[in-house]
């Protein structure tokens, strides 16, 4: 039988457990209207059937930060590293703390694919090995996403990309 004295300590308890529901419910709400919210502002690159919603890294200041530092990519979202002349470039994972698939870009068609590129964890950045491989590699723009992408969705070295796509 429940009695005053008991309801009040149950309360206690059910109390800050309620809240704490709340409060997760609340976060978790938030954090997908924010990814749908931020996917309203990405570009879209198109692969076939795949439209990929990107960040844009531009400015040099981007691309030497890149996906640098997260802990989360949205599963149908990266990022384009664009150039506005054929680039040669040598990639990283250094301070990169989510695996990637890095998809290398000229002419509109995929030239080469990093997949399953593991994060460094090494502080210091010469350790960190280079992509697509030590020789660098030629292009017009790079995307990031995340690893396993490009083969679950049957992405492939000679496929067209559209960017953006309309």
């Amino acid at each position: 039988m429940n009695t005053p004295s008991t309801l009040r300590k149950n309360s206690v308890f059910i109390k800050p457990l309620l809240l704490a529901t709340i409060l997760a419910t609340f976060i978790l709400v938030q954090e997908n209207a924010l990814s749908r919210d931020q996917s309203q502002y990405l570009q879209i690159v198109q692969i076939g059937n795949n439209k990929i919603y990107v960040e844009t890294a531009n400015s040099m200041q981007d691309q030497e930060k890149g996906l640098m530092d997260r802990a989360f990519l949205p599963a149908d979202q990266g990022m384009i590293f664009v150039y506005s002349t054929h680039s040669y470039v040598l990639f990283w994972m250094y301070h990169t703390l989510i695996p990637l698939d890095m998809i290398f870009i000229k002419n509109g068609k995929i030239i080469r694919i990093s997949r399953n590129v593991p994060p460094c964890r090494s502080e210091n950045k010469d350790d960190c090995a280079k992509y697509p491989d030590d020789n660098g590699i030629t292009v017009d723009d790079v995307l990031e996403v995340n690893a396993g992408y490009a083969a679950q969705h049957n992405i492939n070295e000679g496929d067209s990309v559209v960017f953006p796509a309309q």
